[in-house]
């Protein structure tokens, strides 16, 4: 977990003293609608003959100013912490460190081969090959990535690039532990996942934002949409596969309609959360896309709040798109929103075939995730070596360079290493 510290005779003005080891910590929860922030603290205590002891308290905080890093001076008033720790504990010290809410680990659901070959394979269905597209999926499952998205069941007609779908999913290799799916928008599709025997089929209710879109992917209006997705959930119930999440495309963007207001993704959620409960579906996940690539930081944290406050229960995702270079702060700006569940693309592959701007492409990149993540103490379980190797093995297979950075940069720990035994 990322941590500044500040020492807590700081907090009186005066420097403290570096016999002061007993750290405070602070955890961020969640700013309430109130504009107060709400605070989980964690002490660790050590007495002076070396006992430990640890307590967790809750504290509301009024900042001065709307972050939660403006806050040190109001959390050491609201515990009394001036030098010493008050309520029986006079003889302990101890040095304030203020963490943010940044989540310990996060979960990457991979989705390189499916979207990023659909993409690339525009205006050339052949370009890629099939035995490109296994060999990216073979090589992924060895990351550690737990879940990814292999291929999609669409109209071959309409994306002729992935008409190769079932023999896709006849040829790559299954590893134990590793999730892979498809995607799927009506009842053809459905069957089609169904039917290779080799998926894993997890129930996903769709809904875009913007109906001029809706239109261009899926040539359907919003209220045929709505019909094909009951279509769907029939088949899904008459199966005995659950429905557990639902996604909201064009979320905070649409290059045919605009900005998407805030209230028309939240009124898609409730028309998703209606539409499960018609069926007796309980959602435990909500995944908001920004297929077009229009959201940015403080977007992303307005939105992933309304659902929070509005649907507490519910899991936020996201989908983003690193089109004008936001990737990776949105998903910073997601992970101070304490969200653990991202779409990624392996070197950047991907994008949105009916976007109707090239510049559409690029989702944000995996292994630059997985290296800022690493970075500052989360967890994703992959692997930063092997991803990058597999972000090279895209590259190698699209034939044009990819937008991923870590790839070319490189690891900073072997940096560090290099350094270390240079100096050693």
């Amino acid at each position: 977990m990322a941590v500044s510290s500040l020492q807590a005779d700081h907090i009186r003005g005066r420097r403290s003293q570096s016999h002061m080891t007993t750290p405070i910590g602070c955890e961020f929860l969640r700013q309430s609608k109130d504009s107060f922030w709400i605070f989980e603290c964690e002490i660790w205590l050590k007495n002076r003959r070396g006992v430990k002891s640890t307590t967790r308290v809750a504290i509301v905080a009024l900042p001065l100013i709307a972050t939660p890093y403006s806050l040190p001076i109001q959390i050491s008033s609201q515990i009394r912490l001036q030098g010493y720790l008050h309520k029986g504990l006079d003889f302990w010290k101890g040095d304030l460190r203020f963490m943010s809410s940044l989540p310990r680990s996060i979960n990457l659901v991979e989705v390189g081969p499916r979207e990023g070959f659909q993409f690339e394979g525009i205006g050339d269905a052949g370009r890629i090959s099939t035995g490109g597209k296994v060999r990216l999926v073979d090589a992924l499952s060895e990351t550690g990535l737990k879940n990814i998205q292999v291929i999609s069941f669409v109209n071959p007609k309409a994306v002729p690039q992935v008409a190769d779908a079932e023999e896709v999913a006849k040829r790559f290799k299954r590893k134990p532990g590793v999730v892979y799916t498809s995607v799927y928008m009506n009842v053809k599709g459905f069957e089609r996942a169904l039917n290779t025997g080799k998926l894993d089929m997890e129930g996903h209710i769709y809904l875009t934002a913007s109906e001029t879109f809706s239109k261009r992917n899926t040539n359907r209006t919003l209220e045929e949409e709505l019909l094909a997705q009951r279509q769907v959930i029939q088949l899904h119930k008459v199966k005995g596969i659950p429905i557990t999440g639902g996604s909201i495309l064009t979320a905070f963007g649409c290059n045919f309609e605009g900005d998407i207001s805030l209230q028309k993704v939240i009124t898609r959620i409730k028309t998703i959360l209606e539409l499960a409960h018609e069926y007796d579906f309980s959602l435990k996940y909500l995944q908001l896309a920004d297929t077009m690539g229009w959201a940015n930081p403080a977007q992303i944290k307005r939105s992933v709040g309304e659902i929070q406050d509005s649907w507490p229960d519910l899991r936020v995702g996201l989908h983003l798109h690193d089109t004008r270079g936001t990737g990776l702060a949105n998903v910073y700006a997601g992970l101070e929103m304490g969200v653990t569940d991202f779409d990624s693309s392996v070197g950047g592959l991907g994008g949105c075939p009916f976007a109707a701007h090239r510049g559409a492409a690029g989702n944000v990149c995996t292994e630059d995730i997985v290296f800022m993540c690493a970075e500052m103490g989360i967890e994703t379980g992959v692997d930063l070596d092997i991803i990058i190797d597999c972000a090279l093995l895209a590259e190698n297979i699209v034939g044009h360079p990819l937008p991923g950075k870590i790839k070319k940069g490189g690891s900073l720990d072997k940096l560090r290493n290099k350094l270390l035994n240079k100096g050693s």
